[in-house]
């Protein structure tokens, strides 16, 4: 029998809200997995190839993955040899985009996405002059605790062997002007205005790394939702696989919304539910996208401004991508979406509904 290449604890929480420790092996030769039911002895999902197409990037402490549309989170090493061999040559860092790169963070996020790192949490952050200092404190941030507090930035946390060296690769030099001549290519080439406006900041090392992912991801503190003025949008799991979000998050920038808080998640089957409710019984795909957004990793976004649900909704046109492509070529719905199910996004529909399911992704889940 052919052995794993790393296998793993699971968390899994079913529709009853019934929790599971499973082993999860992963098989890189032709990227099946198997998952396995210590506690009750026996087989969970004998190996296959799922639809998710999980790869060993995907597989790290902390990572959420969906495998067969259930949705699970690694918080183990299920044996002694995944342990030695992902602790060290594997590991997880920090991309935080500044906020003077923050109208260019769809772009930067495109970047990375099409980087050969797999990208794991994201979360919109905004520190205060403390909170600043304390990060500034935590592996001496190459921005000063001022810069770091001028406007939301979102928090990247990607995953590779050697990957603290390979996301300052992708950064480029601090200096944007040394990064245009040695690394053209680089986030800081391309949005950095200057030293201390470089656009982003990556972990310096591997211990760094932990402490400054900890501190953003792991600590409880609050959204920056504002609840007011808004949309809440949900780019849905198959454009995030397709590594197409960041190219939505810059359409919707490039009208001058505002995006006030960003996190990505995997949503539970009764939570979609909850969460789109209002269409049961309304439109006949209600069960189709209650499925597709369970099915892997979104993004959710506020997105704040004038007209907010009016100009989201003109910006993403009709809900059937076919309807969209010949009518509205120009939206997201038509150049990002596959079918009715698999159709890019979820807005708001009704202005006062905002301020609600905005609460309901940013507080309540």
């Amino acid at each position: 029998m052919e052995e794993s290449s790393g296998s793993f604890q699971a968390r899994y929480v079913d529709p009853s809200g019934f929790e599971r420790i499973l082993t999860l092996s992963y098989f890189q030769s032709d990227r099946s997995v198997s998952l396995y039911d210590p506690k009750a002895g026996k087989s969970f999902l004998k190996r296959i190839q799922p639809p998710e197409n999980i790869d060993i990037n995907n597989l790290y402490l902390g990572a959420s993955v969906t495998i067969c549309s259930r949705p699970m989170t690694i918080i183990g090493f299920a044996d002694d040899k995944t342990k030695r061999l992902y602790t060290t040559t594997r590991g997880s860092s920090l991309l935080l985009v500044k906020p003077d790169a923050y109208r260019q963070m769809g772009q930067i996020l495109d970047v990375v996405f099409h980087s050969d790192l797999a990208v794991g949490r994201l979360r919109m952050v905004r520190f205060s002059l403390e909170e600043a200092q304390h990060f500034a404190a935590i592996g001496g941030s190459d921005a000063s605790s001022n810069i770091l507090t001028k406007d939301n930035m979102l928090a990247i946390e990607l995953a590779g062997e050697d990957v603290v060296s390979r996301v300052h690769e992708l950064a480029g030099p601090a200096d944007p002007s040394d990064a245009r001549s040695a690394a053209p290519n680089s986030l800081r080439s391309l949005f950095g205005t200057s030293r201390e406006r470089n656009a982003v900041h990556a972990s310096s090392s591997i211990e760094t790394a932990k402490l400054e992912l900890a501190y953003i991801f792991d600590r409880s503190y609050p959204y920056t939702a504002r609840y007011n003025n808004n949309s809440a949008v949900i780019i849905k799991p198959h454009v995030v696989e397709a590594k197409l979000a960041g190219r939505i998050i810059d359409a919707i920038l490039q009208t001058g919304l505002e995006v006030s808080a960003a996190r990505s998640m995997i949503m539970g089957f009764n939570d979609a539910a909850e969460y789109l409710e209002h269409y049961k019984g309304v439109v006949p795909e209600y069960s189709l996208w209650v499925k597709e957004v369970t099915s892997g990793p979104s993004i959710v976004l506020e997105v704040r401004g004038d007209s907010c649900v009016h100009r989201i909704r003109e910006l993403f046109g009709p809900y059937d991508p076919v309807i969209a492509q010949a009518l509205r070529p120009e939206t997201i719905r038509s150049r990002f979406g596959i079918d009715v199910r698999r159709n890019a996004v979820f807005c708001t529909d009704i202005e006062r509904d905002g301020p609600l399911e905005a609460k309901f992704l940013f507080s309540v889940l």
